[in-house]
């Protein structure tokens, strides 16, 4: 008798199949296991459904992980090994500290798809996963990355949804220009991608310098963010026995934002490019100055910057500019392959 598939031994009867081979009813072949796929991002909530490998948490606080796009071509249930490959110099963090919630049946996805530590030091924390189907076969390991940041005075949010819109946002200091060092090595002071994170003050002191947390291409579906962060100190810098250099650069601090590519998407069909509609929140303290998301007064299209308001400190003043009528060329941006 020929039987397409003994249950519970996955093996197949070639002859059932294709008898002019010659063969009998006990020539046997089992299937091919294929290996799972391990899929690991930053878990930023249920809202957020992008997959972001880059995130940030502020020190002490907990970071949390998500592998539960992870998937196995034969649909087999999955086991979660999270790891640590790298953390900063001197931190007591171990594979110990990831915690694994417990498994909810009444939740549709997996809890030990996803997994969270707490940052010790401030640094970057570099962590493996890997997943391994029920005949122990493991997958190729995938890696998520968690900067463990100083609690933030200054926190500016970029958004925006259009696929392949590469947007970048830029904090230039009081005495920096649009592209900063890339402009002139005498004139530096500009966070965005190129520079993520500058040297503005003191050496020693990384508080007076920004960060770029995260710097999204537009690639996948949105919507995207990219959030720049700047230790501003308060009433500290007026206290007895504060250098100057411990604080940040009075002045005005330009934010904006510039359409850095489209990568190519005008190619893509005949409307050509899409314009992008951004919004950026700024805060500090946790205080929206804005009032809410400023939007931009037009779709951005490739090469336009969008001048978004200056901050002064250490007043704290946000005052909105929000005109999208200048370029990346006009403003001395230097010439790039991909886009100006």
């Amino acid at each position: 008798m020929n039987r397409l598939l003994l249950v519970g031994t996955l093996s197949l009867t070639l002859c059932s199949i294709v008898p002019l081979w010659g063969c009998n009813d006990s020539t046997l072949r089992t299937l091919p296991n294929n290996p799972p796929v391990a899929v690991a991002a930053i878990d930023n909530g249920p809202e957020d459904e992008t997959v972001q490998r880059l995130g940030y948490t502020v020190l002490g606080e907990t970071a949390r992980l998500d592998g539960s796009l992870s998937h196995d071509p034969d649909i087999e249930e999955l086991i979660y090994v999270w790891t640590f490959e790298l953390v900063p110099e001197g931190s007591a963090v171990t594979d110990e500290a990831i915690v694994v919630p417990d498994e909810d049946p009444e939740t549709p996805v997996p809890e030990i798809a996803f997994a969270s530590f707490v940052p010790d030091l401030l640094g970057t924390y570099r962590l493996n996963l890997v997943v391994i189907d029920t005949k122990d076969m493991a997958s190729l390991a995938a890696v998520v990355v968690v900067q463990a940041v100083p609690p933030s005075n200054l926190q500016i949010e970029l958004n925006w949804s259009t696929p392949r819109a590469d947007l970048d946002v830029h904090l230039i200091a009081p005495d920096g220009s649009y592209f900063g060092s890339f402009s002139s090595a005498t004139t530096p002071g500009d966070c965005f991608s190129w520079d993520p994170n500058p040297d503005w003050g003191d050496p020693s002191n990384a508080l007076d310098n920004p960060i770029l947390l995260t710097d999204s291409d537009g690639e996948g579906e949105g919507p995207f963010r990219e959030t720049i962060l700047l230790e501003l100190p308060g009433d500290s810098c007026d206290a007895d026995g504060v250098a100057a250099g411990d604080c940040a650069a009075e002045g005005n601090y330009r934010i904006w934002v510039h359409y850095y590519s489209d990568h190519a998407l005008g190619l893509l069909g005949p409307d050509g490019a899409q314009a992008a509609e951004a919004t950026v929140t700024v805060s500090v303290l946790g205080q929206d100055l804005g009032g809410g998301p400023l939007t931009s007064p037009t779709p951005l299209e490739q090469g336009v910057v969008w001048k978004v308001g200056e901050l002064t400190w250490p007043g704290r003043d946000f005052y909105p500019v929000n005109t999208t009528d200048s370029n990346h060329i006009a403003e001395g941006g230097p010439s790039y392959n991909d886009a100006n």
